[in-house]
């Protein structure tokens, strides 16, 4: 996700499920304004409708990615 954050200097919001990880990675990126970490459970997204853009599901991109060249 830093990647995609640091080509397209983009807006960036992450959700995770583990406090622990968005604690770790708020503060691990602070001075990058334009990030934001929400604790939310995948089952219970609190987005309007037409939030965003572009979704990217890390666990699936890994998934495929991790398949090429097999």
């Amino acid at each position: 996700m830093l990647a995609i954050y640091l080509l397209t200097k983009t807006r960036l919001t992450s959700r995770q499920y583990s406090k622990r990880v968005i604690e770790d990675m708020k503060e691990r990126h602070t001075s990058r304004e334009h990030m934001q970490w929400l604790e939310m459970d995948i089952l219970d997204l609190q987005f309007e409708d037409e939030s965003f853009d572009l979704v990217i599901d890390k666990g699936m991109t890994t998934t495929i990615l991790s398949d090429v060249g097999s």
